[in-house]
């Protein structure tokens, strides 16, 4: 019997789980044999009757019946079915496009967090991994080695796993001809893996090809008049949790051959707050570097000039001692002189735009052109032929 029926008393209803083998037999697409592969699905549902349940049961375990693709070679020759072929190479786009995610995640957390830059370097060298895992994918032969499937479906005969019904064609015959789709041409998806690689990395590379002057200690790294910049400072604390606050002071060393007004620009940092007590799970000392925020002069006049400022920061943060079971106030005073050259008034705040179009969209398209490609994949599967289903007993299903 291919259905086997075990009601299970529930409050309102019961439960019925149905287990099930059956055969799909399979004419090759390579040497012509026939072919049968064994499948085993469990499926459960509830019904107000036990009728109802396994009624509902039955009906679920036909449908997964049809659905299940086991990736099973002809013991024959060794050839993959279609949807055999189709199901490895879904297994392994789907898993490729968190690739993608990972770079967009690493880009974003380098632009607005002013975190490490390797950190943004990673996310582009992820999201490169990605595009090129999903252009080898899009051209994976799953048919490459015959010999060594064959090898391993006839394993799967001696486990009584696969049955050879009819012999086919010599097997070092068809070898060679086994069926291959590349879809590493197919032009939705080469143009949207391709152009969104390259819208990307066109925000950052464009800095480098337009020679602005690149201000590497601060964010974002091209700054003009008008723009609000982060100093990111090279010295860190080490705090409890990560928390500290300061004061910021930024004072401009050449104000007067600039002709500002004041040598102090508007200046603040962090402002994270404690109590008396502090809490939590696993809490230890981080280390965090230290920044501080200004604002350049809105003064067009400044632009192809260079501020040498140097930044004050009064900070104070809680240090874990004693084993990690009480905290102290640190007071420190760091000063960090560098120097800001400017660009165009507006520059700093256009590049972050383009950088957040880049990033987001670049990404995007890379994941969406991973999305087509598993739903060409899915094509195929459909468009592959159905084989025939028998029960465990050789009943025609």
């Amino acid at each position: 019997m291919p259905f086997i029926l075990i009601p299970i008393a529930r409050s309102g209803g019961f439960r019925c789980r149905v287990e099930a083998q059956a055969w799909k037999e399979y004419t090759c697409v390579a040497c012509g044999g026939t072919f049968r592969s064994l499948i085993a699905v469990m499926r459960s549902a509830e019904g107000k009757t036990a009728e109802l349940a396994a009624e509902r049961a039955r009906a679920q375990m036909s449908s997964a019946i049809v659905k299940c693709v086991e990736t099973r070679a002809c013991p024959n020759c060794g050839c993959y079915q279609p949807d055999a072929e189709a199901s490895l190479r879904i297994k392994k786009v789907e898993p490729t496009l968190f690739l993608p995610l990972l770079g967009i995640a690493g880009a974003i957390a380098a632009s607005p967090a002013q975190v490490h830059p390797l950190i943004w370097l990673a996310g582009i060298a992820v999201m490169l991994g990605g595009v090129v895992r999903l252009l080898f994918l899009a051209r994976y032969n799953v048919n490459r080695d015959p010999r060594g499937a064959r090898v391993r479906a006839e394993g799967l005969v001696g486990q009584h796993q696969l049955e050879m019904v009819a012999p086919g064609a010599d097997p070092e015959s068809v070898a060679a001809s086994m069926p291959y789709t590349d879809l590493s041409g197919w032009r939705p998806f080469s143009i949207l893996l391709a152009a969104g690689m390259l819208l990307f990395i066109a925000a950052d590379a464009g800095l480098w090809i337009s020679g602005a002057p690149l201000n590497l200690d601060c964010t974002p790294v091209v700054a003009g008049p008008g723009d609000n910049v982060r100093i990111d400072f090279p010295a860190r604390v080490s705090a409890v949790g990560g928390m500290w606050n300061a004061r910021a002071t930024v004072h401009v060393i050449n104000a007067a051959e600039l002709g500002l007004g004041s040598p102090e620009l508007p200046a603040t940092s962090e402002q994270y707050q404690w109590g008396e007590t502090i809490s939590g799970k696993g809490l230890t000392n981080k280390d965090e570097y230290l920044w501080a925020d200004i604002a350049v002069p809105d003064t067009p006049e400044l632009a192809g000039h260079a501020l040498k400022v140097e930044a004050t920061l009064d900070v104070v943060y809680p240090e874990m001692y004693s084993g990690n079971t009480l905290f102290k106030e640190v007071k420190r005073s760091v000063t960090y002189p560098t120097t800001i050259v400017l660009s165009a008034p507006g520059s700093g705040a256009r590049q972050k735009v383009f950088s957040w179009i880049s990033t987001i969209g670049g990404g995007v398209m890379i994941i969406l052109g991973g999305i087509i490609l598993l739903e060409e994949i899915g094509k195929m599967k459909r468009r592959a032929p159905q084989p025939r289903i028998y029960a465990a007993d050789n009943d025609l299903l």
